[in-house]
């Protein structure tokens, strides 16, 4: 297996993850954009907005990283994510259904 076909097969699985509740869409954004990047798909839409996503929320503390702020702080934080991620979700969820569903044998590149 190559290494697009294998990018394309985990990002398909973290997909797969955030549709079945087992991953957080915002700690999945910025692992499926990088796990894009080489495929068919890189600088698509679908890409683009994975990676838009990704770039909102770099300043919040998401995953192992929460480690190492202050509770106080990540009350704040954790308000300002759950606000993007209500107004994401949906379209999230939609773009990681398309792919899922996405062919590459019927990609024109």
């Amino acid at each position: 297996m190559d290494e697009p076909t294998r990018n394309l097969s985990e990002a398909r699985g973290l997909a797969a993850a955030v549709i079945q509740g087992d991953l957080a869409i915002l700690e999945a954004a910025p692992l499926l954009s990088s796990a894009l990047f080489g495929t068919s798909l890189q600088y698509t839409r679908l890409h683009n907005f994975f990676t838009g996503v990704a770039s909102e929320t770099d300043d919040l503390p998401i995953g192992r990283v929460r480690v190492h702020w202050a509770p106080e702080a990540l009350i704040e934080k954790d308000q300002q994510s759950a606000k993007y991620e209500s107004r994401i979700h949906d379209r999230f969820l939609s773009v990681c259904r398309e792919l899922l569903a996405y062919a590459p044998e019927r990609d024109s590149k």
